[in-house]
């Protein structure tokens, strides 16, 4: 048999794979689709009046028909509502306008290559692989920024620079399921507490909730990263031996006078706003405590968590680009937070379609009806606890290779899994963790994420005959270890008994 048949063979699957997911409908016209869907499900169920007791307050709940005058009066009145109250709105903004300063005015760019230069011998692996882990908590400037840079460290050490990408690309993608630096659950927790609400009225998810086991994951992560790189996939591309493209030393890895004093003044500031940060905290009477005197418990310090974190990232940001230059008025900053509510401009406007299938999903009654009987036969076919997280997390690692977006991805599933699995005794904190997991698994596997493209290009400066194959072959060593220790992890964590996070148990009782 050929090689080149041998390799058509070995990547047919993922192949197939990657056809299926550009067959997909856009995010924007899934949503649409998946609205139509309920509004037909909510006409047959209620026809044939499937209902469900409520387990909290006791009451008969029908589904209601949506394929009616109602259902269309509904939309008219509510269609804007149902957009302007959606509890992810307001998070995408503030962290996408607090990320994109520090992206668009370099600090991003400068913090990752200081942490990265100078790095030698087998800790390159690893600071490369902590790195991107941390990076997570740029956003999407973590998988453009961190694999070029990877790959340059990891040639001028005489090592494949490809191998270096890949360690990076994985590295970021595996970092979603952690929390070293709070960031992602700012986007999640809002729709995990809407979701939990459908069975829980009034139920509310403090941000922290699931901070303990993410920080253990991003540990847990650099090492199988790491380990990963160094015995998989640097053996599998063995020696570097081609010229990299003349291309490659555009990205300049020495920070120069500039920016170097730049970087060291944002630090300082940062340095003094978690400082102060602290010291405001300290008296009892504490603005930042709740009535009782908690810094955790219905406390303004988690409640505004997210302002917080909006000052975490604007503040070294605005001085790293007033020291470089970049910024040199009050209206360079407004210029940049305009760039990066641009950036996000598509997200914001797939939520329009979002925000209608959560409502309708929701008032039809069909989610919480689906969730009890769910749950119900769940029950009756008595599977192990730790058994449903795992097919759960599997599950979720699936979806994850045709709709790349955690949030929405969480946004479709949340409505239906939240409600269903606290059913059968799981806390949000523990659900919304286990989703986490899953979700990291295979960001970096999927061919529908469109920084894939980005990293094909930058490979292809170092190797032209680099393909979708060849990462994707590299990928699937990274998500297959980091799915089965992640499943493990939670059954670990789950027998342990230890609460997630902050207010995070793993049951509900």
């Amino acid at each position: 048999m050929s090689q080149s048949v041998a390799k058509q063979k070995k990547t047919s699957f993922l192949d197939r794979v990657e056809k299926l997911g550009n067959r997909m409908p856009h995010p924007f016209m899934l949503f649409i689709w998946l609205l139509a869907i309920v509004v037909v499900l909510s006409a047959i169920c209620s026809f044939f009046q499937i209902s469900a007791v409520h387990p909290g307050t006791g009451d008969t709940l029908t589904v209601k028909n949506f394929l009616s005058f109602y259902g269309l009066r509904y939309l008219v009145l509510n269609f804007v509502g149902n957009y302007q109250g959606l509890p992810i709105l307001g998070s995408v903004l503030m962290l996408s306008i607090a990320s994109g300063i520090c992206q668009e005015t370099g600090f991003f760019s400068a913090a990752i290559r200081s942490g990265l230069k100078n790095a030698k011998g087998f800790g390159i692996v690893a600071v490369v692989s902590f790195i991107g882990v941390l990076a997570n908590a740029a956003g999407d400037a973590a998988w453009i920024l961190v694999p070029p840079i990877a790959g340059m460290i990891f040639y001028g050490a005489g090592r494949n620079p490809l191998a270096g990408m890949f360690c990076g690309y994985a590295a970021v993608g595996g970092g979603f399921s952690t929390e070293f630096i709070p960031g992602y659950d700012m986007l999640i927790v809002p729709v995990t507490n809407q979701a939990a609400q459908m069975v829980s009225p009034g139920f509310k998810l403090p941000y922290l909730t699931a901070y303990y086991a993410l920080f253990v994951s991003g540990i847990l992560i650099t090492i199988l990263n790491t380990i990963v790189t160094v015995k998989i996939i640097e053996p599998r591309l063995g020696k570097y031996t081609k010229t990299p493209d003349s291309s490659i030393g555009e990205y300049n890895m020495t920070l120069s006078d500039t920016e170097k004093k730049a970087l060291k003044k944002s630090v300082a500031a940062l340095v003094i706003f978690l400082a102060a940060l602290v010291v405001a905290c300290i008296p009892q009477n504490s603005f930042l405590r709740s009535d009782t005197g908690s810094l955790i418990f219905d406390a303004p310090l988690m409640d505004g968590l997210l302002t917080l974190l909006l000052a975490f990232f604007a503040i070294p940001g605005i001085v790293y680009g007033v020291g470089v230059g970049r910024i040199k008025s009050p209206n360079d900053v407004i210029d940049v937070m305009i760039k990066a509510t641009m950036e996000i401009a598509p997200f914001l406007v797939m939520l329009i379609a979002i925000a209608q299938f959560i409502n309708v999903f929701t008032a039809s009654n069909l989610g919480a009806i689906l969730a009890i009987n769910g749950a119900a036969f769940l029950k009756s076919l008595s599977i192990p606890g730790q058994v449903l997280i795992v097919l759960f997390i599997l599950l979720v690692a699936f979806i994850n290779l045709f709709i790349g977006s955690g949030s929405t991805k969480w946004m479709l599933l949340g409505p239906i899994f939240v409600p269903m699995l606290m059913q059968l005794g799981f806390h949000p904190a523990f659900i919304q963790f286990a989703y986490r997991l899953g979700d990291c698994s295979t960001n970096h596997l999927t061919p529908l994420m469109a920084y894939m493209i980005i990293l094909l290009t930058n490979c292809k400066k170092y190797d032209p005959e680099v393909g979708m194959g060849t990462i994707i072959s590299n990928m699937v060593a990274y998500s297959a270890v980091f799915l089965v220790a992640q499943c493990i992890f939670a059954v670990v964590w789950m027998s342990l008994g230890i609460p997630v996070g902050i207010n995070g148990p793993i049951y509900l009782n």
